[in-house]
């Protein structure tokens, strides 16, 4: 059986973001920080502008920030309080990695999965909603797979392409800095993710009412930044062996927004946190410059 049909959104225009400032001046340039991962970006949302970047389109491993594609793609196909059963599947998780704790035959709303998902990065979580979103079993999963390419292709991400919905390294499974950016962006337009990425920690009590039996879980969101940098409204952290630390970060200040990306990055939050203090402080200098 497959997955209940869902209303087709109206198309929004894409995200695009411009890099005709940063190319043509030398000031940004020369003012950037130094990060140290191996190619990062970052934007002002507000001004859909780039006001840095380093290798903003080489095609790398994103480890868990792939969560961000995940989530939007099951708010895409299915209501955010539809109760889902975990398969067995979703439970075969290597233990080296980050887990939400699911247990086989446990019944959990999307939303409960989702604030697994994204905060303490659960790739059991990851698992549980592509096969239920996707409606079952291995076809179900490799649906719902399917429909983040498609997501992809509508957001126009030229180097970016899924193979599993939690980030586990595999070549067939890359994104950029610069695609990065615009898929943290178009979460930012989904209210309850927006509210998910941007809480500390979730207490989801245990039940044992019919039809949504399921334990006790405490997710605490792994992105440091929502307690030390003034603003910080989220997004994602990941890390790998291969992809090394990656992040995608947001934060608002005097009602502009920015998002920025590190990948492959040994300081991924101080990455972070030093490219949006030289967006903050660009974009200050020019609104003062006209």
């Amino acid at each position: 059986m497959g997955p209940p049909a869902v209303p087709t959104a109206t198309p929004k225009p894409p995200i695009e973001f411009s890099f005709t400032r940063f190319e043509s001046d030398p000031v940004i340039v020369a003012g950037a920080p130094n990060i140290s991962g191996e190619a990062g970006i970052i934007v002002d949302v507000t001004q859909r502008e780039v006001l840095y970047a380093k290798q903003p389109h080489k095609q790398m491993l994103i480890a868990s920030t792939t969560k961000i594609m995940t989530a939007m793609v099951a708010l895409d196909h299915a209501p955010i309080d539809r109760v889902f059963v975990v398969p067995p599947e979703a439970t075969r998780i290597d233990p080296d990695n980050t887990v939400m704790g699911l247990a086989t035959g446990e019944q959990l709303s999307l939303e409960e999965l989702l604030y697994g998902l994204m905060l303490n990065s659960g790739n059991d979580a990851a698992e549980a909603i592509a096969y239920g979103v996707g409606g079952g079993g291995a076809a179900g999963r490799a649906r719902f797979i399917g429909w983040m390419n498609e997501k992809a292709a509508t957001l126009q991400l030229r180097n970016t392409r899924f193979a599993n919905p939690s980030g586990l390294d595999d070549p067939a499974h890359y994104s950029s800095p610069y695609d990065l950016a615009v898929m943290g962006t178009a979460l930012l337009g989904y209210p309850d993710l927006r509210t998910i990425v941007r809480t500390p920690r979730k207490i989801i009590e245990s039940s044992k009412v019919p039809g949504r039996v399921h334990g006790w879980f405490g997710p605490v969101n792994l992105n440091s930044l929502l307690t030390s940098y003034r603003g910080a409204i989220g997004l994602k952290p990941g890390y790998t062996e291969d992809a090394g630390y990656t992040l995608v970060a947001a934060a608002e200040r005097d009602g502009r927004t920015m998002v920025s990306v590190t990948l492959n990055s040994r300081r991924h939050f101080s990455d972070c946190a030093q490219l949006m203090d030289f967006g903050f402080r660009r974009a200050s200098q020019l609104a003062t410059s006209g």
